[in-house]
């Protein structure tokens, strides 16, 4: 067994983590995020377990260590125990080993939907993935920070957000590096930016 007083320095999880100049080394591209630089993003994963569960399906953000949010029109299936899978810790889709540290893939114990969900005009897009077993916490994988009462309602008005994932680019192709954008605008209470 090792000694934890071995270790140089000792993780200390905190929520909204964001590693600017990333985890492990550094990409000189200003259109590229850093490796680490977004530790709560992570990806949901859809296809059949015995194919590996190859297809990207959407993004999420982990906010608590076997728990993640993501958009509820990702969830398509009536078993998504069945059918999905999440990693966080991830970057580079391709290029595993660009990656100084490793990916965490975990199984889906069950979703929960918004209940007044509307996939016709999307009002209450939001799901909660419950995963089978705790993502490790680490300074590549933690999570986002929730609204707090103690903060009132002033500390979430901004000037400005970040959004992250691996969306599509001008050609409708699906990124494989982890991209982020600001957005410099005043955001309302309503407004929930991920």
């Amino acid at each position: 067994m090792v000694d934890p007083r071995d270790e140089e320095d000792p993780y200390i999880p905190s929520c909204g983590r964001h590693n600017i100049n990333g985890v492990g080394f550094r990409i000189n591209n200003p259109t590229s995020t850093q490796f680490g630089e977004w530790p709560n993003m992570c990806i949901l994963f859809r296809g059949p377990e015995t194919e590996g569960f190859n297809d990207f399906e959407c993004g999420g953000s982990l906010i608590a260590p076997a728990l993640v949010v993501t958009a509820a029109h990702c969830i398509r299936d009536e078993n998504p125990e069945d059918t999905y899978m999440v990693r966080c810790g991830e970057w580079d889709t391709k290029g595993r080993d660009r990656e100084p540290f490793p990916h965490q893939d975990r199984d889906v114990m069950k979703v929960t939907v918004h209940p007044s969900y509307n996939p016709e005009n999307h009002e209450n897009n939001i799901a909660l993935v419950h995963l089978r077993q705790e993502f490790e916490l680490a300074p590549h994988v933690d999570t986002v920070c929730l609204p707090n009462e103690a903060v009132g309602d002033e500390g979430y008005l901004a000037d400005g957000c970040y959004a992250s994932g691996w969306g599509k680019d001008d050609f409708g192709q699906y990124q494989t590096n982890l991209c982020s954008m600001y957005y410099k605008r005043r955001y309302v209470l309503l407004f929930f930016c991920s």
